[in-house]
């Protein structure tokens, strides 16, 4: 294997690739916890890859199911009818694999007691 010490190296030589082994998912949550990155899209878990496929308003709308909304107070800090509040939980709910509010709940703060411990929603 090639040594290179700092004396021996001039200028134009070439440096030998680096070969790092994968990042695994438990490196990646360390780092994040480390360096205060919270953003659930940055910790690779299945969850936060479904949770990314969600559209701004889906998120929105998760937000409001979050703070225990109905869909009629949603619809009304949303600007939307409540139908269209209910059409965009059937889709989060495929989108997320869950069946009910209660389960995309408990799923989010599980996901984010993971990811930021001391920012997660605490179920009482």
């Amino acid at each position: 294997m090639f040594q290179l010490s700092f004396e021996s190296a001039r200028e134009g030589d070439h440096l030998p690739e680096l070969k790092l082994p994968p990042i695994t998912r438990l490196q990646l949550a360390l780092y994040c916890g480390g360096s205060g990155d919270h953003n659930p899209i940055h910790v690779d878990t299945d969850f936060a890859r479904r949770l990314a496929t969600l559209s701004a308003r889906e998120m929105e709308i998760v937000q409001g199911v979050k703070l225990g909304k109905s869909n009629t107070e949603i619809a009304g800090l949303s600007v939307l009818s409540e139908n269209t509040v209910k059409h965009h939980l059937t889709r989060i709910f495929g989108k997320l694999a869950v069946e009910t509010r209660t389960q995309m709940v408990q799923q989010l703060a599980e996901h984010e007691a993971k990811v930021a411990p001391e920012l997660a929603t605490k179920i009482v």
